[in-house]
């Protein structure tokens, strides 16, 4: 037997909050007063290997189980990695706005030059 805490959404559905395998074990069983908070069940099936994250599911009327799941987030490296190469395409763009800002100062320097040039003259 399994012991399992739960919460009730609504009399037939529960969300599986807590699973311990060995209740009744002499060193890791639980004390009366933890069993009293919970249920005994036969059972608990297996998720399907799908990629998603598996939330076990009770009837507490029937007891029968089941699994429903949800997305898996993206991983955190796919995100460090957006993040990386959004970061490089902003300092692309601010190179070339910097390129564009040198070239129109040279751009500048020289017809300075040549009017003081023509001035001087």
């Amino acid at each position: 037997m399994k012991f399992i805490k739960f919460e009730k959404e609504n009399n037939t559905k529960a969300l599986v909050t807590f699973i311990h395998y060995l209740p009744f074990d002499q060193v890791h069983g639980l004390p009366d007063e933890v069993l009293a908070t919970g249920i005994l069940v036969g059972i608990i099936p297996d998720p399907e290997p799908n990629g998603k994250i598996p939330k076990l599911y009770i009837n507490p009327e029937t007891q029968e189980m089941w699994y429903e799941y949800i997305d898996s987030p993206p991983e955190p490296i796919d995100a460090i990695g957006q993040e990386v190469a959004r970061q490089k395409f902003d300092n692309l763009q601010k190179d070339m706005i910097i390129q564009t800002f040198g070239q129109e100062m040279t751009a500048m320097k020289l017809e300075l030059m040549q009017l003081k040039a023509k001035g001087g003259e």
